[in-house]
């Protein structure tokens, strides 16, 4: 099993701006054969200051977030600058999907290599074709 954190818009479709931006990370627990949804946590750092690009509190305050949560994996259509934070505590998930529905359905075929670039340090960046 994974757990990962897929960054919302206010749209409820996958965050297509920097995933520290997210209105919300809505948390799956990921296994072969299901999803197990699990909470919505409103990003409480997404107007930290917005006007310097790639705060590094604003990253900071995220991995504590989901890291106080045992995520894993996050999932994004684009990250920014605090990528480097990012992936020293999870596997940055690059999609192009906007669907929570379609992405969930591609991450399951690729548990096994979340799970080995989790192992690594820094993390592996895993993209969905």
């Amino acid at each position: 099993m994974i757990r990962i954190a897929i960054a919302i818009n206010e749209s409820q479709e996958i965050q297509n701006e920097h995933f520290g931006e997210a209105y919300e990370f809505k948390l799956f627990d990921l296994k072969a054969h299901a999803v197990i949804p699990q909470i919505s946590i409103e990003n409480p750092a997404r107007n930290i200051d917005e006007h310097t690009h790639g705060n590094a509190n604003k990253g900071k305050q995220i991995v504590k977030l989901l890291s106080e949560n045992k995520v894993e994996a996050v999932v994004s259509q684009e990250f920014g600058k605090n990528i480097k934070i990012i992936n020293q505590n999870f596997v940055p998930i690059i999609t192009k999907n906007s669907t929570i529905e379609k992405t969930l359905s591609d991450l399951r075929g690729l548990i096994d290599e979340i799970k080995e670039a989790y192992a690594q340090n820094p993390k592996s960046l895993v993209r969905i074709q």
